[in-house]
């Protein structure tokens, strides 16, 4: 088996790596749970609080429920998964363990886009505990195994002889357990929680597939509960802006939606997020008190091109799909002209020519007293337009040297030349 960073850009209908997801969480945090932010000195982690998990899958087989198999006991049960920007890590729903017993769980990674036929990478973890309740000398113990293409989703676990990767091409240290308050108010207790950092050259290539807690430290023992009873999607929307025109409004005044088996929206983006894998429509709109109006969407890439076009893309299960939606700050405004005249006893009716140019050539305007306003078109603003009255009428004065040079405006342009009356 090779192991070895991938080049990301060459990879990017592959599964995004685990470190990147993590990077681009973090990004984001900004719309995490608040209650989870408990967990820190500071309302919003920095990419330096590495002991701080970002984000919190609960088990989706239910946070008070075993999944069985391998004698299950209560100590088996997990409440959710623990994803950070550069670690991972469990929660087990039992705090108060003493005497011979023990947590085992093992987490696995997959390297190849395919779990079921690609190269799985497993973590496991056990440790044990005094009469007292305290963890055992020389625990815990981590080792991490090259499973092959052993793993088996539907039972959560490898098969066979799964040799140990020693070679430090990924490596693991993980906390003692340590005892939180409950997840997102989902649960009613506290919980025993652990997390672990991976490094190694071969990390860049890994994505989350589960966490299951075992009968052992083996990653082909029996699985007693796992976090996703299927491996699903994971999926983010991230919200950029044009740096060459990024405009007023900030990345939370748009609000971006995906539609399908599951449905995920948020202000300025959402976390890397599990979705049931299939088909989903891909939308933005303003976020209340927004006003996005004078934006264009001028890109929609989720990893293979701009789908601006046809914003629908199908993800697949235990694979990340992260799409960005770019906007460019684009206003146009209404540009008019219009005639002002002076002096004393001015004959009626009276009538103009005069000209507008706004880069698409010098169009002709007739203004006369019954309509001395024309409405030109609508403009970029920035774009310089030009005014003029090539031939003016007998016995009337230009009151300014035309032509004359101006600029569209967030407020419009209005345009106007004044002629007097002296004959």
């Amino acid at each position: 088996m090779q192991r070895g960073r991938s080049n990301l850009l060459q990879r990017l209908r592959r599964p995004v790596s685990l470190l990147v997801m993590m990077a681009l969480m973090a990004a984001s945090l900004v719309i995490a749970e608040t209650a989870y932010n408990a967990l820190s000195d500071s309302k919003v982690p920095s990419a330096a609080a590495a002991h701080i998990p970002l984000t919190s899958l609960l088990d989706d087989g239910g946070i008070d429920n075993v999944d069985g198999g391998g004698g299950a006991t209560s100590q088996s049960d997990l409440t959710a998964a623990l994803v950070g920007h550069d670690e991972f890590g469990w929660a087990w729903d039992e705090t108060a363990l003493s005497g011979a017993n023990s947590h085992d769980v093992c987490t696995y990674f997959d390297a190849s886009g395919d779990p079921t036929t690609g190269d799985v990478t497993a973590v496991c973890y056990k440790v044990e505990y005094e009469g007292d309740g305290s963890v055992s000398p020389g625990f815990p113990q981590i080792a991490v195994y090259d499973c092959g293409t052993t793993y088996d989703p539907a039972q959560g676990k490898c098969t066979g002889n799964n040799p140990l990767i020693t070679d430090g091409s990924v490596t693991a240290t993980c906390t003692d357990p340590g005892i939180v308050p409950a997840y997102f108010g989902a649960d009613d207790d506290a919980d025993n929680q652990v997390t672990c950092v991976l490094a190694g050259s071969a990390v860049g290539d890994l994505t989350l597939l589960n966490i299951c807690s075992k009968s052992g430290e083996s990653p082909s023992s029996a699985s007693k509960d796992c976090i996703f009873g299927e491996p699903p999607a994971f999926l983010q929307l991230v919200k950029a802006l044009d740096p060459a025109a990024p405009g007023p409004v900030p990345v939370e005044g748009f609000q971006l939606t995906a539609i399908g088996p599951e449905t995920i929206t948020g202000a300025g983006g959402t976390l890397v997020l599990p979705v049931p894998a299939g088909s989903y429509t891909l939308s933005e709109a303003a976020a209340p008190g927004a006003d996005i109006s004078d934006y264009t969407l001028t890109s929609l890439d989720c990893g293979a091109g701009d789908i601006s076009a046809d914003p629908t893309i199908t993800v697949a299960a235990s694979t990340i799909t992260v799409c960005t939606f770019t906007n460019s700050f684009t206003p146009e405004r209404e540009v008019t002209v219009t005639k002002l005249v002076t002096g004393t006893d001015i004959p009626t009716p009276w009538s103009f020519d005069v000209t507008v140019d706004c880069g698409d050539g010098a169009n002709p305007y007739e203004l006369t007293n019954t309509e001395p306003t024309a409405t030109v078109a609508t403009f970029p603003v920035g774009t310089e337009c030009s005014i003029d009255e090539p031939d003016v009428p007998d016995d009337w004065n230009l009151v300014d040297d035309y032509p004359q040079e101006f600029v569209v405006g967030l407020g419009g342009l209005a345009l106007e030349i004044s002629n007097n009356y002296n004959p």
